[in-house]
């Protein structure tokens, strides 16, 4: 059981190397990792795989054994849950209901997309201040 753990944490920590600095894993502090959505899809199917190999281990006779796999199924579960709802979008519908909300019915979606897409890929809070930029110069 707990080599399956083991290895659950040794493969997140390969998708998600600031996961890995966090917690004290490794030498991946020198790297950032991918923040886009192909990796939030793997982590997605990591989740999915793992999920499958715990669920074989929930009524294992060893208290310890059953305790881990019911803890870390419980906690891929809320990790898939959260992802089928879109939540690794809420901060970019939060810039969107943003715009709707200051612009009201002069407000065009694709406009806005087309304007926020055009300056390239980008962080978050760089992602902020060309929104604000955006809605400011209109």
């Amino acid at each position: 059981m707990f080599e399956i753990a083991d290895r659950y944490v040794e493969d997140r920590c390969e998708l998600s190397p600031s996961l890995a600095t966090f917690i004290g894993v490794g030498n991946q502090d020198h790297t950032w990792g991918d923040t886009g959505l192909d990796s939030v899809e793997a982590s997605a199917e990591l989740a999915r795989r793992y999920e499958a190999k715990f669920a074989d281990h929930v009524d294992e006779p060893e208290f310890l054994d059953r305790l881990a796999a019911n803890v870390t199924l419980g906690s891929l579960g809320e990790q898939l849950e959260s992802h089928e709802a879109g939540d690794h979008f809420r901060d970019l519908r939060h810039l969107g209901s943003t715009a709707r909300r200051s612009l009201g019915a002069q407000f065009d979606l694709r406009e806005f997309h087309a304007s926020v897409i055009g300056h390239g890929t980008m962080r978050l809070d760089l992602l902020r201040k060309v929104s604000r930029h955006i809605l400011t110069s209109r």
